[in-house]
């Protein structure tokens, strides 16, 4: 039995023990988040948030709003909807509900929604992510994912989990998931900088070198710039260096 089908079990367990009924506003507000209209479900999630987040508590809220938030992450169309400030506004807002969701409850499904969510790797959510040990594996299942930018995000996202744990003192128990897979993480990034499937994949492997790859990854890199005369590669695989360099220096190198 996986983890995520245990943790799922237990969580449904704790929600058949509960007495707590979700209050009717919220009923009549999950319900409104099947809406086909994105406004509607704009105006039905405000409701549920506005209700102090009682609602929040219960597992199948939990489970509507995660499945919701990769409706949203994978629907056609995101992008062009993404454009409009309003929608991203109520993206934004889903996102950070179920960020409250799997803090507060370390839910399953708020995890394994948060980690295939749309964002820019650079974005703070990509750094909030490293720094949650629950997200590890759910990232790590997506590196192995049919979509190439997913795998890519996923890959370097790690890599600042692992970069920020490299450095961190021992007593921080946030590093304890990054750490304990962090040989994983390095053949991944390794695998993928030398002959990812794409070019987005190996660039962001190569990204991920610099932020967590040791001494021993200067010989790949270097390799790499011998074999590829792209100039924007090159920056690439110097920034890399230059970042491995400095921190086996005692250098503080750039994250980004």
């Amino acid at each position: 039995m996986t983890r995520y089908v245990l943790m799922a079990l237990i969580l449904t367990i704790g929600a058949l023990a509960r007495t707590a009924t979700v209050p009717s506003a919220d009923r009549a507000a999950i319900q409104q988040l099947q809406s086909s209209d994105w406004e509607k479900r704009d105006a039905a999630l405000r409701a549920i948030v506005a209700n102090h987040g009682d609602a929040l508590a219960d597992l199948g809220v939990q489970r509507t709003l995660s499945q919701l938030l990769e409706r949203e992450s994978g629907g056609p169309g995101w992008g062009g909807k993404s454009e409009f400030v309003a929608y991203a506004d109520y993206y934004t807002l889903l996102l950070e509900t179920l960020q409250t969701i799997a803090t507060k409850f370390n839910s399953p499904f708020a995890w394994k929604a948060l980690a295939r969510s749309n964002y820019d790797d650079n974005s703070k959510f990509a750094e909030w992510m490293a720094t949650q040990p629950q997200a590890v594996e759910y990232l790590l299942v997506l590196t192995k994912d049919g979509n190439e930018i997913i795998r890519a995000r996923a890959g370097l996202v790690l890599a600042r989990a692992l970069g920020r744990c490299s450095a961190a003192s021992d007593a921080d128990r946030s590093c304890g998931a990054a750490i304990h897979e962090s040989d994983e993480i390095l053949t991944l990034l390794r695998k993928n900088a030398r002959d990812a499937r794409s070019s987005i994949e190996q660039l962001s492997a190569i990204r991920g070198l610099g932020i967590c790859g040791g001494t021993e990854d200067l010989a790949l890199l270097e390799g790499l710039s011998r074999t590829n005369n792209d100039k924007w590669f090159g920056l690439f695989v110097h920034k890399a260096e230059s970042q491995i360099e400095d921190r086996h220096k005692g250098n503080k190198p750039t994250s980004k």
